[in-house]
C-alpha cells in the first residue's frame, strides 16, 4: 500500500513539475508550424478543427474566421503550436492560428523563389541576352552565343503562366511551371502562340539559386493537353491574381 501511495506521489510531482515549466514558457517561445488541411466541424464541440494531410487533428485556441467556418474547406495556416493548452475533451492537439490562407489561393516562398528566377530567365530569352541567362541557369554557362540564337530561333515574346513548387530538401527546390512563347516570323500550322510545360529543379550554392535541372513534360495518360493548360491558366488567376506573371505584383 506504501508503495501504491508513494507512485502516486511521483506522478503527482511530475504533473505539477510540468505544469510549472509551461507555466514558465510564454506562447510566444513555442515552436511555429505551416500545416496544410482540411477544415473539420466538430458536432460534439460545436466547433472547428483542423484535419492535416496525415490525418493529424488539431484545434485551434480560438474560433477560425467566420469565413473558413465550412466543412472541408482545404486550407493552409501558420500556427503556434500551445501545449500549455490541455483539456479533457481536446478533439486535436491545440494550436494558436496565426495566419490562415485558402489553399488554392497559398504562395509559398518557394512558390516566389522560383517565380522570380523563371521570370529572369524568360527577360533572358526575350532580349536575347546570354550573359543574363548565365546569371540564373547553371545549365547554360556552357553555351555559345551562337548555341544560344539557335536554341532561341525565331521564337520571341515569352511569358511566364503558372509556378507550382515543392521543397525536397533545404538548398534544393522542385517545381514546375506552365509558359508561352510567341513565332516571331512565319506562321505556325497551331498559331503564333505556343504553349509549354516544364519540370524544373533549383539548387541554392554559397547563398544563391540557380536552376540546376530543366525538362519538358506532359501529364498523366488520358489527360487533355490543352484542357489541362486551361486549368492551370484559371489556377493562376485564383493563386496569383493573374495568368501573366510578369504583371503578379508578388
Amino acid at each position: 500500500m506504501k508503495a501504491i501511495k508513494h507512485s502516486v506521489l511521483i506522478v503527482v510531482a511530475m504533473l505539477i513539475s510540468l505544469g510549472m515549466l509551461a507555466g514558465l514558457c510564454s506562447a510566444a517561445d513555442y515552436p511555429r508550424v505551416q500545416i496544410k488541411g482540411t477544415v473539420k466541424y466538430i458536432v460534439a464541440e460545436n466547433t472547428y478543427g483542423i484535419l492535416d494531410e496525415n490525418g493529424k487533428k488539431y484545434q485551434p485556441v480560438k474560433q477560425l474566421p467566420k469565413e473558413y467556418r465550412k466543412d472541408g474547406t482545404e486550407i493552409v495556416i501558420e500556427a503556434r503550436m500551445r501545449p500549455d493548452i490541455v483539456a479533457a475533451r481536446m478533439w486535436g492537439t491545440a494550436l494558436e492560428v496565426l495566419t490562415i490562407t485558402r489553399a488554392d489561393r497559398f504562395i509559398s516562398g518557394e512558390d516566389r523563389k522560383a517565380a522570380a528566377l523563371l521570370l529572369r530567365r524568360l527577360d533572358a530569352f526575350n532580349v536575347r541576352d546570354l550573359a543574363k541567362l548565365q546569371q540564373v541557369d547553371s545549365m547554360a554557362r556552357s553555351l555559345t552565343q551562337e548555341q544560344f540564337g539557335s536554341w532561341l530561333g525565331s521564337y520571341g515574346n515569352f511569358r511566364l503562366h503558372y509556378v507550382e513548387t515543392a521543397r525536397m530538401e533545404p538548398n534544393i527546390i522542385t517545381g514546375f511551371c506552365l509558359y508561352s512563347r510567341e513565332l516571331q516570323s512565319g506562321i505556325a500550322l497551331s498559331g503564333n502562340t505556343q504553349y509549354a510545360l516544364m519540370k524544373f529543379t533549383l539548387k541554392q550554392t554559397g547563398g544563391t539559386w540557380n536552376f540546376a535541372d530543366t525538362q519538358g513534360y506532359r501529364p498523366g495518360n488520358g489527360v487533355d493537353v490543352d484542357t489541362y493548360i486551361q486549368e492551370l491558366m484559371a489556377k493562376s488567376r485564383t493563386k496569383y491574381g493573374t495568368d501573366n506573371l510578369a504583371k503578379w505584383k508578388g
